[in-house]
C-alpha cells in the first residue's frame, strides 16, 4: 500500500523539480552558427560577373545639391562592389539568440564579407525617378579563374 502512494506523488516530485529549476536557473545562453566549409562559387562561364547597387541622396540641409548627388552616387557604387564580392566570395553570417525564461529576449544576425576586389569597373549609372541612384560594375572572371583555381 506505502508503495502505491509513494509511485502517486512521484510525477508531483517531478513537476515541483522542474519548476524550481525553471525559478532558480537564469538561462542567458548564446548560440552562434556558422556555416562550415568554403563558400560556393558562382558560375564562370560568361567572360564577366555584373552587380547592381543603389544609394540615396542624405537629407542634410547643410550640403549643396552637387554634393548630395555625388554622396548617393558613391554610396551606390559600393553597394555594388559589396553585391560584387558577395557573388564572388561569398558572405559569412553569423546569429546570436539570447533567451531567459525559455523565452526569446534578443536575436541578433550579421552579415559580413571580406575580401579584396581590383580590376571592377562601373558600367552604368543611372539616376532614378525618386531621386537615387543606381550604378552596375563588371568585373572579367579571367583573372578569378587563376586566383581561385578554376580550369576553363
Amino acid at each position: 500500500m506505502k508503495l502505491c502512494s509513494s509511485l502517486k506523488q512521484l510525477p508531483i516530485f517531478i513537476f515541483a523539480v522542474f519548476l524550481m529549476i525553471g525559478v532558480f536557473i537564469d538561462d542567458a545562453s548564446a548560440q552562434t552558427w556558422e556555416r562550415a566549409g568554403p563558400p560556393s562559387q558562382p558560375a564562370y562561364s560568361s567572360g564577366s560577373i555584373r552587380a547592381r547597387g543603389s544609394g540615396v541622396e542624405p537629407n542634410d540641409p547643410n550640403i549643396s545639391p552637387a554634393e548630395k548627388a555625388l554622396m548617393a552616387k558613391r554610396a551606390a557604387k559600393l553597394d555594388a562592389l559589396r553585391n560584387l564580392a558577395e557573388e564572388v566570395y561569398g558572405v559569412k553570417i553569423t546569429s546570436d539568440s539570447y533567451v531567459r525564461d525559455f523565452v526569446l529576449q534578443s536575436d541578433d544576425t550579421r552579415s559580413r564579407v571580406n575580401t579584396f576586389i581590383q580590376g571592377a569597373r562601373v558600367v552604368s549609372e543611372q539616376k532614378m525617378p525618386d531621386g537615387s541612384y543606381q550604378v552596375e560594375v563588371e568585373l572579367d572572371t579571367e583573372p578569378l579563374r587563376g586566383i581561385l583555381g578554376i580550369n576553363k
